[in-house]
């Protein structure tokens, strides 16, 4: 495989310019969107025609993203008039420009990405936080040697340039004291980790839980270490539904209604995983039904932060907002710090 060095430093900025600019973003408010009131909800879907809307994932079929096929299958989406298409995507930082572009409804990102957008001025916002524990992390098997994030220096480490984890990994390094030129960073599809880790032609691959029971389920019989990111400084928000500032403006109870049946979803997915699996596995058979209630387990412990415990899911505490904000700040290479509402809102959040 094909092992390109990085300008490690340079590459997220990079690719931020580039994706945002093909998505050609419209004007971009500084000021979080008002949100309107709640307005009398229909009856049912007779009571008016189903509204279209698109939701662009952060990546392609997996068992986290279940709950959105969930929440279709089960007739959430219809329940509330709305007509969803589901897309898969190819990278967090991709999906926020596609939705700061207008391009789709709404999208499914990791909050470092959609941070870094919203400082850089992308008009959108999270409307629902999903996954509020970090599953990110460095993965690589037991014989390597690794221990600890020094000894990621000198070894050979795979990072996803368009992935959730590629704007978290410099403020991992930074925080435990890793030089970055010491490593070689090599650029991979994320599709491509998993197997180059159990074939040795990486050493460590950056990536979330899904990547790690990926590469488990090759090689079963081999033990597997991790290094997480929230058990080394960076306990990150995760996982949330953004949509376009303008939408929330001109369409509140689009998103309203958005937000209300996807939720629905994720609860019936906490409450039955093994139907959930089996809805995705009936509609893309090509996937391991085994594989992907093993990566669904895993993202439903990640609901809550400790400050949301108790809170309604989605529901994303202005601690943890602000948390996230300083540590990205200080190492994660954003500047340009905004007040924490201007990133999310809980005002579409059934229960708030």
């Amino acid at each position: 495989m094909a092992r390109p060095s990085l300008a490690f430093p340079g590459l997220l900025a990079v690719l931020w310019v580039v994706v945002a600019t093909a998505c050609a973003p419209a004007a971009r408010p500084s000021a979080p969107a008002p949100v309107p009131p709640a307005a009398a909800q229909p009856s049912g879907p007779a009571a008016q025609s189903k509204e279209r809307a698109t939701l662009r994932l952060d990546w392609v079929i997996n068992g986290k993203l279940a709950p959105f096929y969930t929440a279709q299958e089960k007739g959430f989406y219809d329940q509330e008039g709305l007509d969803v298409e589901i897309q898969e995507g190819s990278g967090s930082v991709k999906t926020v420009a596609v939705i700061a572009s207008g391009a789709d409804t709404f999208g499914f990102a990791d909050a470092g990405a959609i941070i870094r957008g919203i400082s850089e001025d992308a008009p959108i916002q999270i409307v629902a936080d999903i996954l509020q524990k970090n599953p990110m992390g460095v993965f690589y098997l037991e014989s390597s040697g690794i221990k600890a994030p020094k000894d990621l220096e000198g070894r050979t480490v795979s990072v996803v340039p368009s992935g959730s984890v590629a704007p978290i990994f410099p403020a991992f390094l930074a925080l435990n004291g890793v030089d970055p030129q010491k490593l070689t960073i090599v650029s991979v599809e994320a599709a491509a980790a998993p197997p180059a880790l159990v074939q040795g032609k990486i050493e460590a691959m950056t990536g979330e839980l899904v990547d790690l029971i990926t590469a488990q389920s090759f090689e079963p019989s081999k033990p597997f270490g991790s290094l997480r990111f929230a058990d080394y400084g960076i306990n990150l928000v995760s996982h949330g539904l953004i949509v376009h500032t303008g939408t929330i403006q001109e369409k509140p109870e689009l998103v309203r209604r958005f937000v209300r049946a996807s939720l629905q979803g994720w609860s019936y997915a906490q409450e039955r995983p093994e139907e959930a699996a089996e809805i995705v596995n009936r509609r893309f058979p090509e996937t391991n039904k085994e594989l992907l209630l093993a990566v669904l387990k895993a993202n439903l412990g990640l609901l809550h932060s400790r400050r949301t415990e108790g809170k309604p899911l989605g529901w994303l505490a202005q601690e943890d907002v602000e948390d996230s904000l300083q540590l990205l700040n200080r190492y994660g290479g954003i500047a340009n710090v905004k007040p924490a509402n201007t990133y999310y809102t809980n005002a579409f959040v059934p229960g708030s």
